[in-house]
């Protein structure tokens, strides 16, 4: 038989929609969550070169520590280091951009820039010095766990704050600093002190970094297992 509809207001929608039908904040939730991208794989890459150039310095130092005058030997493991150094560093700034992007997905609002503007942040002289930790400060927060944000009396930026990013820091920018003084002194190539120095702090800066990497894209990967379940109840 055929239907018509009721004579009534005209406003009124004939056949009526469905009662399951998600209102429009929580469509532009799912919206969002769509453009959530893992960024587990992108660590994983990150930390294996990260990892690499860890251990070229530390054998450029077992080699010294074995014999002293082997010096040439270990320039050419720190040389070759530079490689897998340089290509951690263009994932590390891949690996930001995602990571800040992906809170626009996770529905976090009050973030101070955007995923563009925090990578160039992060690269720009002078601001480099302080700006990662930053940065990675308000990743951390944000990414936090709805029952953190809970404890923390519902506001995602009173979260506490990681001491492990400000101590990953300062690692990294000694690690710079010694890799710099390295490459002007020539007199440092001859030296098997500045290996020492390298190898040290590229092991502390690493491990720091592994850690981090692997606690941050942890935060955001159960930051959204947590979004999904919430959409599902």
């Amino acid at each position: 038989m055929e239907q018509f509809p009721p004579t009534g207001s005209p406003s009124s929608v004939w056949p009526p929609p469905p009662s399951n039908t998600p209102d429009e904040s929580q469509s532009l939730r799912i919206t969002l969550l769509m453009q959530y991208r893992s960024p587990v794989a992108l660590t994983r890459w990150m930390i294996g070169f990260v990892a690499t150039t860890v251990l070229l310095n530390i054998s450029a130092v077992l080699v010294l520590l074995a014999n002293p005058r082997r010096t040439s030997e270990a320039q050419d493991l720190t040389d070759i280091s530079n490689l897998p150094r340089l290509i951690a560093g263009i994932l590390f700034y891949v690996w930001i951009y995602r990571l800040y992007k992906n809170l626009t997905a996770l529905s976090v609002h009050g973030l101070k820039s955007i995923p563009g503007i925090a990578v160039l942040m992060c690269m720009l002289p002078i601001v480099n010095l302080y700006q990662p930790v930053v940065i990675f400060g308000e990743i951390w927060r944000a990414s936090a766990s709805q029952a953190s944000v809970v404890q923390a009396g519902g506001r995602w930026k009173a979260v506490p704050f990681a001491p492990i990013i400000v101590c990953w820091w300062i690692a990294y920018l000694l690690y710079s600093l010694v890799i710099a003084l390295n490459s002007r002194d020539v007199n440092s190539s001859s030296d098997p002190t500045s290996y020492l120095f390298i190898g040290l702090t590229s092991l502390i800066s690493g491990i720091l970094m592994i850690i981090l990497a692997v606690r941050l894209s942890r935060r955001e990967e159960i930051r959204h297992a947590e979004a999904l379940t919430s959409l599902q109840v």
